[in-house]
C-alpha cells in the first residue's frame, strides 16, 4: 500500500490488537477509512476485502480465524480457532 495515512491506519489497527485493546467499533471505523483510501488508488480487490471484513465484523462483533496446525495428519480432525472479540 502506497498511502502512508492507510499505514498508519493499519498499524494501529494491529498494535491494538496485539495489545488486546480489540474494540470491534473503532477497528470497524478505521478499516472503512482505510478502504476509502485504497479506493484513491485502485486496488478493488483490497477495498472489497476490507468492506467484507468490516461488515463481518459489525454483525459478529468478533473477527474468527482458522489457523491450520503445522503438523495435520488424517487421525486429527480437530480445527483450532483464534478468537478476536471486544470479550475476552
Amino acid at each position: 500500500m502506497q498511502n502512508k495515512q492507510a499505514v498508519l491506519l493499519i498499524e494501529k489497527i494491529q498494535k491494538e490488537i496485539l495489545q488486546n485493546k480489540f474494540q470491534v467499533l473503532s477497528i470497524v471505523e478505521d478499516l472503512k477509512n482505510v478502504r476509502q483510501l485504497t479506493m484513491e488508488e485502485n486496488n478493488p480487490v483490497l477495498t472489497k476485502s476490507l468492506r467484507l471484513v468490516y461488515e463481518h465484523l459489525e454483525k459478529n462483533n468478533a473477527f474468527l480465524i482458522e489457523i491450520p496446525k503445522d503438523d495435520f495428519s488424517e487421525d486429527d480432525t480437530e480445527s483450532n480457532y483464534k478468537t478476536y472479540s471486544e470479550e475476552h
